[in-house]
């Protein structure tokens, strides 16, 4: 049987590359423009994917996978059947056919039974979208959030064009947007980016931004710590 893991990195997820499920499919990664487009229907997408559908329904000690789960669940509810076909349909731009007698997901034209997402391929289907999204292994997780909030803030305070954001405040995605594209005076090229890329563009910024502050503030005499002094081209990955 061939292998079904699929091969890229960061780099191609800079890129904005799609990314190959041998076998099965083809995943491409979501622009912004489309996020912004209607960002509630993104979130339920990408939920409806990476979503641990067993703690959900506090079904962790049931011998049945996430996906089998999900099957059985488009069988029985016609509405959650439509979201996850939307959420296939989403991020592998084909036709998408629940099998619950065979406990599969057809994804575009039958090609010999390749093209069928089950229980063992599953997994490696989430790593792609996680990876895309900067979930999971990609993600900064916690660490992300707060760095993007210290990117806001003083992105805000030097330009003065918005509104000082309170540390209790959720960030939204168009206020991100808005942000980066001001940066780069585009913003269709903005909305063009993919979001893996948009999101290393953001955090980037910040990290630029604290050097050349942190530099100035050195050269006028104040007392900067070294761990302050880290230049802005470094690995992302690192703030971890």
């Amino acid at each position: 049987m061939s292998s079904t893991k699929a091969e890229f990195d960061n780099g191609t997820l800079l890129a904005g590359t799609p990314i190959v499920l041998p076998n099965i499919c083809t995943i491409y990664p979501p622009s912004m423009r489309q996020i912004l487009a209607n960002s509630t229907q993104y979130q339920e997408n990408l939920f409806s994917i990476i979503g641990d559908l067993k703690q959900i329904q506090k079904m962790d000690k049931i011998d049945i996978s996430n996906f089998e789960l999900m099957i059985i669940f488009c069988a029985k509810n016609e509405e959650y059947k439509a979201k996850i076909i939307s959420a296939f349909s989403f991020f592998t731009k084909e036709d998408i056919i629940i099998l619950p007698e065979i406990f599969a997901i057809q994804i575009g034209k039958p090609r010999l039974r390749e093209n069928l997402l089950t229980k063992d391929n599953f997994p490696e289907f989430q790593r792609i979208v996680r990876a895309m999204t900067r979930k999971g292994e990609y993600e900064l997780e916690d660490s992300e959030n707060a760095k993007v909030k210290e990117i806001l803030q003083k992105f805000e305070k030097r330009k003065e064009v918005l509104a000082r954001i309170n540390k209790d405040d959720v960030i939204d995605i168009p206020t991100m947007v808005s942000c980066l594209a001001l940066r780069y005076q585009d913003l269709e090229k903005v909305l063009d980016m993919k979001y893996y890329s948009f999101l290393d563009q953001f955090i980037r910024m910040g990290y630029e931004e604290d050097y050349n502050t942190n530099l100035r503030s050195a050269l006028a005499g104040a007392k900067v710590p070294k761990n302050k002094m880290k230049y802005w081209v470094r690995p992302i990955q690192e703030e971890k």
